[in-house]
């Protein structure tokens, strides 16, 4: 008798884990490198809210890569996770949202005139609350 044999095709299978996050992929920039890195932002399917929970460097065969759901969307991010250590290039924690969509790191509190890495623009940045219009990717 096969181990699997209580098995019928189309239902869930019992030794799969159910999902219980979402994921999505946010490309940034690293404001005293140029570099490009990744952040992943999770929530639980039941909730709203997104947390910050690992930065990556951007690998040069990411690019060109097709995402599902690539497009502006509004986010609520209000925390970050205790994996979440910042920038992987400069270790700045503070991630600073523009309004061309691009999103770099910050030092110190993140506040203050700043000029974005993405788009060049130079403006002054503050805390203005969680909902971020950002361009994201799910996976």
């Amino acid at each position: 008798m096969s181990l699997f044999s209580e098995h019928k095709r189309g239902t869930s299978n019992p030794y799969k884990p159910a999902r219980n996050k979402v994921s999505k992929i946010m490309l940034c920039k690293c404001s005293k490198t140029d570099k490009d890195f990744c952040i992943r932002i999770d929530r639980d399917i039941n909730e709203s809210e997104w947390h910050m929970a690992y930065a990556f460097p951007f690998h040069p065969c990411m690019r060109g890569e097709n995402f599902t759901n690539s497009e502006k969307e509004t986010l609520t991010i209000v925390d970050r996770t205790n994996d979440f250590h910042g920038c992987p290039h400069c270790g700045n924690s503070v991630m600073n949202f523009c309004s061309c969509g691009g999103i770099f790191c910050a030092d110190g509190d993140g506040t203050g005139r700043r000029t974005c890495p993405v788009c060049g623009e130079t403006d002054v940045y503050g805390y203005h609350g969680n909902d971020f219009s950002i361009k994201s990717s799910s996976y």
